[in-house]
């Protein structure tokens, strides 16, 4: 289970990289995400040793390039008897 700070980290990450950023510095992550630099850079590491990303960089603390971000709670997608067809 991840924390607020984690959470509101790996949205940043998520949104950043979608967008076509390849990376991103660790004070804008913290003024993004309202944290302490090094609370930031301990929700990093925490987020690479639970596999939810991969820290290219994890010695250098000045930029962050993530390999793979992603979250591992997925909705399941409904199966066609839980459509609901509301034109017929």
């Amino acid at each position: 289970m991840l924390n607020d700070t984690e959470r509101k980290i790996l949205r940043i990450l998520y949104n950043q990289f979608r967008n076509g950023e390849g990376s991103i510095e660790i004070k804008t992550i913290s003024r993004f995400a309202q944290r302490e630099q090094h609370e930031v850079v301990k929700a990093l590491r925490s987020l690479a040793d639970q596999n939810m990303i991969l820290w290219a960089s994890a010695d250098k603390r000045e930029r962050v390039t993530v390999i793979r971000a992603e979250e591992k709670q997925h909705a399941p997608k409904p199966t066609q008897s839980q459509v609901y067809d509301w034109t017929g």
